[in-house]
């Protein structure tokens, strides 16, 4: 199959459903194929367990565990997800989780499409949801950080969604930059903004917030750090 051009493998992808495959490469077609024609279990070091969260548009996570019984998060992803995108997710959560506000990278694999990760106790939705959508001054003070460190990186995080905020022995942290960008001069000026996460992830943590009906006090040390034309936006 491998002699074949690259224009008969999208073919022949897309006759085996592979979803688009315009932007992959012949190595990428080849192993999504390779992959739908002779199925394969996840690589053997790893015992996959139960899945952990709801399914993504493009992932899915599961517990796993290694031959030694130690225990990680494994996100896979759908088998034509270009391996560059997924390199790059990987460099932008190790760039976070070197000043301590994601979970570290153990392993990844661009043609078996998985990142292997530090596991998890749970996500601050639920903590959120157990106490009827009071967040302690602890944890927003801990989010006011995760931004802060998130632009001293570097790394534009791009996707509010709560659930991308999970706990630790009591700490919080933030994953899955599926979405995140490079904080370059161009992403500085087309946000109108030095520091994005800042600006515009903190926004987006409290309009969310809002949606659940949390009440004034589970972001009032968040609001302090708005600008007082952000608040008027908001509202607040």
């Amino acid at each position: 199959m491998a002699d074949l051009r690259i224009d008969e493998l999208r073919d022949i992808a897309k006759s085996l459903n592979l979803g688009s495959c315009d932007t992959l490469t012949k190595h990428e077609l080849l192993v999504a194929i390779s992959h739908k024609l002779s199925p394969k279990q996840q690589p053997s070091k790893y015992n996959v367990g139960d899945q952990i969260g709801n399914s993504g548009k493009e992932a899915k996570t599961y517990s796993v565990t290694t031959k030694t019984n130690d225990e990680y998060a494994m996100k896979t992803f759908r088998k034509n997800k270009s391996g560059n995108r997924i390199t790059e997710e990987v460099e932008f959560q190790k760039r976070c989780a070197k000043v301590g506000i994601s979970p570290r990278i153990i392993d990844y694999d661009t043609s078996e499409k998985f990142i292997v990760m530090e596991k998890m106790e749970g996500h601050l939705y639920d903590i959120i949801a157990s106490k009827e959508g009071l967040i302690s001054e602890k944890i927003q003070a801990r989010i006011v950080d995760i931004f802060k460190l998130l632009d001293k990186a570097g790394v534009f995080h791009g996707d509010a969604n709560i659930l991308n905020y999970m706990y630790k022995r009591g700490k919080i942290y933030i994953i899955d930059f599926g979405f995140s960008k490079e904080i370059d001069d161009a992403l500085k000026k087309k946000l109108n903004s030095d520091t994005p996460n800042m600006h515009i992830m903190l926004a987006g943590f409290i309009i969310k917030l809002k949606e659940m009906g949390c009440p004034e006090s589970s972001y009032s040390i968040l609001s302090k750090h708005l600008t007082p034309a952000r608040k008027k936006e908001l509202g607040l």
